[in-house]
This record gives C-alpha cells, sequence and structure tokens, in this order.
C-alpha cells in the first residue's frame, strides 16, 4: 500500500507540475500578447499625437495666412480710399473750372489734400517726401512681409521640426514598453525577454503613405484659409454686417468723403465698392490684359479669379504665386439742384485699388490707385530714383524669401506637412486602404533557450526529468522542452497591430485630413486595410523582418486554408 501510495503520489504530483508549467506558459503567452498589445498602442497613439501636432499647426498657419489675406484686402481698401480722395479733388477742380456752378469749392479741396497727406504719413516713413504722384506704402508693406508672413514661415519650420522629432521618438516606444514589462521578470537579465523587432517595415510604410512631409501644392489649405477669412463679409466682399454696424465697405467710404469736404457742402458723395483678397497663381484680368500690367482707366476689374478657390470639382494643383487685395466700384458727385447752366457731370471713370505681393523671384509685385488726371500710380513708373533707393531699398511690395524647402522659386506658400489627400480618391481601393489611415505593427518575442545561460537561475516550469525503479533500468523520461517536435517552438512571438484614424462624431462625412487634431488611436486586425486574397501580407512581412520566416510561412500555409483570424 506504501508503494502504491507513493506511486499514486508521484503521478499526482507529475500532473500538477505539468499543469502548473502549461499554465505558466500560458500566462507568459499573454503577458507576450499584452505586452505586444500596449507596444503597438502606445506607437499608435504617439503617432496620432504626431498627426494631431501637425493639424494644430496647420491651424495656427492658416490663421496667419488669413491674417496675410486680411491685411491686404484691408490696405487694398484703403488704396481704394486713396484713388477716391484723388477723384473727389478732381472732380471738384472740374466743378469749379465752370463759372455757373458760383463757387471754387477751395476749401474741399483743401480738406482732401490734407486728408490725403494724413494716410501718406500714416503708411509711410517720416523721411521720404511725397510729391502727389508716387508713395510706397512702405510701413503697411513692412507689417505684412515681415511680421505676418515671416511669422507664417516660422511655424511651417516649427511644424515640420516638431513632426520629425516626434517620429524619431517612435521606433523605440516598443523597446520602452518591452524593457518596462520585463523589469520585473527573473529571466529579464537574459537579454531576450520581450525582444522587439528593430525595423517596423510596415509601422514606416504606412505612416510615410499616409502624408506629404513636404507640401508644395496647398490648395486644401488655400481653401480653408479663404474660408476662414469669409467668415467675415467686410473684408471679403465690403458687405455692411453687424461688426460694421450696418455699413458696407462704400459706405464707409462715402461717408468719411462726406466728412472730408464738409456736411454743409451741396455736393452728396456716391461710392461704390467691391473687394476682396485672395492667394493664387494668378491675378483677375482687364479686358485688355492682365491687371498687373495694364492700368488705364475706364475698365473695370473682372473677378473670375477671386472666387476660383471654390471651385470644389477643380483638383487641379494650385501653385499660390501671390497674395491679392483689390478693390473696383466708381466715385461721383450728386448735386441735388445745381444752379443753372452747372453741370456736375456723370460718374467718373473706375475707381480700384490693387496689391500684389509676390516673392523676391517675381517682378510682378506692385501696388496701384486710380490716379484721376495724374493718371494710375504704378511704383515701377516712379520717377524719383534716389527717394526709391533710400526709402524703399527692397523690391517694391515682394516677400524677402522664399519658403524654406519649396522647389518651385515663385511659390509664396510655407511648405508645411499634409496628409496624402491621393489616398482619398482612388474609389473601392482607398475604401480598401481606409482611406490612407494608418496601421503599426509589432513584433516581440521570448526566447526560452535564453534561460539555460549561465549564471541565471533554472526555469522551474521547464520540466525535464527521469523516473527510474531499479539500478541500470533505463527509466522513462520527461522533457518539455526537447520533446518539442520543432526547434522553432522554442521562442514565442506575439503580434500586435494598432491603427490611427481620423475622428469626428459625424466622422465619415469629413475624410481624414491634417486640418483638424482629431486623430485617435485604437487596436485593430493587422489585415483592416488588404484585400482578401492578401490577409495576412502585413503580419508575415513584419514576422519575415524578424527574422521569423517559419512563422511567417505557418500563418501563409493557415491562410491558405481558410484561417481568417489573423493578429
Amino acid at each position: 500500500m506504501l508503494a502504491l501510495g507513493a506511486l499514486t503520489l508521484v503521478l499526482i504530483a507529475l500532473m500538477v507540475f505539468i499543469t502548473i508549467a502549461i499554465s505558466v506558459r500560458i500566462h507568459e503567452r499573454q503577458e507576450l500578447q499584452t505586452t505586444a498589445d500596449a507596444a503597438a498602442y502606445s506607437t499608435a497613439v504617439a503617432t496620432a499625437r504626431a498627426f494631431n501636432a501637425v493639424s494644430a499647426e496647420n491651424r495656427v498657419l492658416i490663421a496667419q495666412m488669413a491674417s496675410i489675406a486680411a491685411a491686404q484686402s484691408t490696405l487694398s481698401w484703403v488704396v481704394f480710399y486713396h484713388g477716391a480722395l484723388n477723384q473727389a479733388r478732381d472732380a471738384l477742380a472740374e466743378i469749379a473750372s465752370q463759372s455757373a456752378c458760383g463757387g471754387t469749392f477751395g476749401a474741399a479741396r483743401a480738406n482732401i489734400m490734407a486728408e490725403d497727406t494724413r494716410l501718406i504719413q500714416l503708411f509711410e516713413r517720416s523721411d521720404c517726401g511725397y510729391w502727389g504722384f508716387s508713395g510706397y506704402d512702405a510701413l503697411s508693406a513692412e507689417y505684412v512681409r515681415s511680421d505676418l508672413y515671416e511669422t507664417a514661415l516660422d511655424v511651417a519650420d516649427n511644424q515640420r521640426q516638431l513632426y520629425d522629432d516626434m517620429v524619431a521618438q517612435l521606433p523605440g516606444i516598443p523597446d520602452r514598453v518591452a524593457l518596462a514589462a520585463s523589469a520585473s521578470d527573473p529571466f529579464a537579465a537574459s537579454g531576450e525577454e520581450f525582444r522587439v523587432a528593430s525595423n517596423h517595415l510596415v509601422t514606416r510604410r504606412e505612416r510615410r503613405a499616409a502624408l506629404v512631409r513636404e507640401q508644395q501644392q496647398p490648395i486644401d489649405m488655400v481653401r480653408a484659409t479663404m474660408a476662414t477669412r469669409g467668415q467675415d463679409p467686410f473684408i471679403s466682399s465690403r458687405a455692411a454686417n453687424w461688426r460694421t454696424n450696418g455699413w458696407s465697405g462704400a459706405d464707409f467710404i462715402a461717408r468719411r468723403l462726406q466728412a472730408v469736404i464738409g456736411y454743409g457742402s451741396p455736393l452728396v458723395v456716391k461710392v461704390t465698392d467691391w473687394g476682396t483678397s485672395y492667394f493664387g497663381d494668378d491675378g483677375p484680368s482687364r479686358a485688355s490684359g492682365p491687371g498687373e500690367t495694364t492700368g488705364m482707366d475706364g475698365e473695370m476689374l473682372r473677378g473670375a479669379d477671386w472666387m476660383k478657390w471654390r471651385r470644389v470639382g477643380n483638383v487641379e494643383n494650385m501653385t499660390v504665386w501671390g497674395a491679392w487685395g483689390e478693390d473696383a466700384g466708381r466715385f461721383w458727385f450728386e448735386w441735388p439742384a445745381p444752379p443753372a447752366g452747372c453741370n456736375v457731370g456723370a460718374a467718373t471713370e473706375d475707381a480700384f485699388g490693387y496689391l500684389l505681393t509676390t516673392g523676391p523671384n517675381d517682378d510682378r509685385d506692385n501696388h496701384m490707385w486710380r490716379r484721376g488726371m495724374l493718371d494710375d500710380y504704378r511704383e515701377w513708373d516712379d520717377t524719383q530714383a534716389q527717394v526709391f533707393a533710400r526709402c524703399w531699398p527692397q523690391p517694391r511690395h515682394g516677400f524677402k524669401r522664399v519658403p524654406p524647402g519649396a522647389t518651385n522659386p515663385r511659390s509664396i506658400w510655407p511648405v508645411f506637412t499634409d496628409f496624402d489627400g491621393d489616398r482619398l480618391d482612388d474609389g473601392d481601393d482607398s475604401v480598401r486602404d481606409v482611406f490612407g489611415q494608418p496601421k503599426t505593427m509589432v513584433a516581440i518575442k521570448r526566447d526560452y533557450r535564453a534561460r539555460q545561460a549561465a549564471g541565471l537561475l533554472p526555469d522551474p516550469w521547464q520540466l525535464s526529468f527521469k523516473l527510474g525503479f531499479s539500478p541500470g533500468a533505463p527509466g522513462s523520461g520527461l522533457d518539455l522542452v526537447k520533446d518539442r517536435s520543432v526547434p522553432g517552438l522554442r521562442r514565442a512571438i506575439a503580434l500586435s497591430s494598432g491603427f490611427v484614424y481620423y475622428h469626428r462624431r459625424r466622422h465619415f462625412r469629413e475624410p481624414p485630413n491634417f486640418l483638424n487634431p482629431f486623430w485617435r488611436a485604437t487596436l485593430t486586425a493587422s489585415d483592416i486595410d488588404e484585400r482578401r486574397s492578401d490577409f495576412g501580407a502585413s503580419a508575415r512581412e513584419t514576422l519575415d523582418d524578424f527574422g521569423e520566416s517559419y512563422a511567417a510561412s505557418t500563418l501563409e500555409r493557415l491562410g491558405r486554408v481558410g484561417y481568417e483570424a489573423m493578429p
């Protein structure tokens, strides 16, 4: 009975040890998979944060470029007012020349000249002269060129640097997660506990394919900028709104001019004005040619290019060569009851303001307005060369430098990081590719053979022993390591896939983009973006890259027989 009892206890102990050994392996496998999931998810979270940082910087860049557009628009409107003053001066001269009109209107003309001088003093440098037909608006131009545009270039540079810094940290995230997970493992000293794939080929490819690091064609950014600027109808069209107390751009100028000539004057000021600002590759045209090369009176500006950015169906690449600000309208006097024989005259020819800022390699930059009898003012027509050299050494209103990284020397839009819009327009392929939203693949393995290294504690659950009941008898043995049929199974491998996705409450109505910081992360199947015939391709590539070709081929064979539960 004692012998049978001893044998029974040995068998019971053996079953307990085997059960514990198997349970420990299952626990270690779950621990390995959890570590892989944590590494993949952490990498996806870091990628989402990088995308959100890029998107936030793009919003700042949009705000800065919208400020440039708003400044151009406002300056153009001021220039239009400048031209209206000149037309009022010339119209008063014509009226005063008629003896039947009964007055010289000298005081009104003097007031207009004083107002004109006041504007010049506001916008010109104090040591620069003004002869009534040339000016540079140096201070306003410098504000746009330096304060606004240079800041926009800095934002774009910071964005790319921020993204590069965050991306540089991504490959080390799985290693840090694995190191933290193995800190309490008694076999961590082997250096083989939770060893992580070093190349991360799939992760890098997915991330790089999702974006354009140095975007040169900012059509979506231009649309977003113009839409932002368009929230203020005064800036975008000179329309009246509640912010302006119901006054339009024309109303402001008419009332201001009426105050300048005096409310007691029998003349009533009439002004029409419509204007805007925009970015693009070409300016509006006049009937006789481009607006930047002609400027004779009587030709209304055509605004066909003003709303070019709104053509949603236009998918052509847009190279932004300039920032335009323009105003077009008419100015005239009305005299409700003029003396007999006094002819106030019909409405004068068109009034306009025109402001174009380009890069240093584009000589179209210009600033002109309607000058009445003195003709249009255009800076390159300035005869005061010595004043030009002293007061305005830079080329007119051009920006001082091209954007860093720009391949087209005429482009002025800062080079920025953008989501690859081409990933949205491939029909079924885009849907299958989840619209280019990237995944992060992580492979981690635990090599049990390293536990046999000298100087380490033996693994108590890698059972290996013999049972012998008589001297010289061969006995029976149990070796849970040696009896593994495939040498490759002496290590455990875990594979996980994270996913970086663009989320809104109704996110299916808004495609992935880098204009809003709404990128998030989750875990997903590695075949989320693969065709049925390619299921498991990313998982197999990751395993091959890890040197686990046997595991990759096993996964491929499983796929051939209909296995679809890809990691």
